[in-house]
């Protein structure tokens, strides 16, 4: 093939992770492994709820999420209704209730099991994106960067910055392409067992990553991260201010994609960035409510599952209602050196605390 043409398998139907403990955050969780094959039940999932690719996760969660809480309220009433079925036709009405319950129990357990598949797959998201982005070239020499997602002879499985996953042959690829990504696997080969599984380590283990930024990583590393995103173009600019302590500041402007061409009167405010100004090494990461809608496309979610969904998506135990600077929020901290809170309008914080150790 002569040009660049990437086929898009989606990674899902072959490729299944299962994390080897709890949470991909604190510590608790070392490794990763990428299985080669869904299982046929998996497979019907993620085609019916598209879990084709990681730029459809918040999407497809948004409806799992929705059809859990529509079959719970289902089976509450026809439960009631049960209860309360006397009297002539009384049998009648139970009957049809109990069809109801069977409905929404099976609506209810294929939510279960698509939200179970999103949280993994966002859990292999967040390791691949502690990889490194490689120049992935085209016979003809065309480049893509993306990261190593596995080998699965005759194909390279990658995937690309923005999350589009796509399954290439060594024909389509350059011969130094083809030697650099079978290196790669090489240096994997050896974490990988009997079942033809193959194990990731996260580079930053107790590390909270929010759309590829942590505290610890430094501002151009942070702001390529965010500039990869799909949702919305992004600048990050050196704050015009006076408060910042010994901090350097930088705010975060983006315009959402699909929207005008980014120009002085179009970017909006998205947040800021505090940090060390010899290092440049993050203390202090936040995006506002309406950037944070953009990125994890949550404009119809309520408070509660954006929540509830973070909690999900990031392995974290609680969230705590506190105030802070005046302003409620959802609070958590870590033993390892951070702490994120959640704000009413969907904003977060994520800022560099002591770590200390917890009973």
């Amino acid at each position: 093939m002569n040009k660049l043409i990437f086929i898009f398998l989606g990674i899902f139907g072959s490729i299944t992770l299962h994390a080897q403990s709890a949470s991909p955050i604190d510590g608790k969780v070392t490794t990763y492994t990428i299985a080669t094959k869904a299982t046929p039940d998996e497979q019907v999932i993620i085609n019916d709820y598209k879990i084709w690719d990681y730029t459809s996760l918040e999407m497809s969660e948004t409806r799992a999420q929705r059809e859990l809480t529509t079959s719970q309220e289902r089976k509450a009433v026809a439960t009631k209704t049960i209860a309360s079925a006397k009297g002539y036709g009384g049998n009648e009405v139970a009957a049809r209730a109990n069809t109801e319950i069977k409905e929404a129990e099976f609506i209810e357990q294929k939510a279960r099991k698509a939200l179970a598949i999103i949280k993994t797959k966002k859990e292999e998201w967040t390791v691949l994106q502690q990889q490194q982005l490689l120049d992935i070239k085209s016979a003809d020499g065309k480049t893509l960067k993306a990261y190593f997602v596995a080998l699965q002879p005759p194909h390279f499985r990658i995937a690309t910055a923005e999350g589009r996953v796509f399954s290439l042959t060594a024909a389509q690829l350059s011969p130094e392409t083809v030697k650099l990504l079978t290196a790669y696997d090489a240096d994997r080969r050896p974490l990988v067992n009997s079942a033809n599984q193959i194990t990731i380590t996260p580079r930053k283990a107790g590390n909270l990553s929010i759309k590829g930024v942590f505290i610890g990583m430094t501002v151009p590393e942070a702001t390529q991260k965010l500039k990869e995103n799909r949702q919305a173009t992004i600048q990050v600019l050196p704050a015009q201010s006076d408060n910042t302590g010994n901090l350097a500041a930088y705010n975060i402007n983006y315009i959402a994609k699909g929207g005008a061409q980014p120009n002085s009167k179009t970017w909006h405010y998205g947040g800021s960035i505090y940090a060390n100004p010899k290092t440049q090494e993050i203390s202090t990461f936040y995006i506002s409510g309406d950037l944070s809608n953009t990125l994890f496309n949550t404009y119809d979610l309520a408070l509660k599952p954006f929540a509830q969904n973070f909690i999900d998506a990031y392995g974290i135990t609680e969230l705590k209602p506190v105030t802070i600077r005046e302003k409620p929020a959802l609070h958590f901290e870590s033993q390892y050196g951070w702490s994120v809170y959640i704000y009413g309008d969907k904003g977060i914080e994520l800022f560099k605390t002591p770590p200390r150790q917890f009973n």
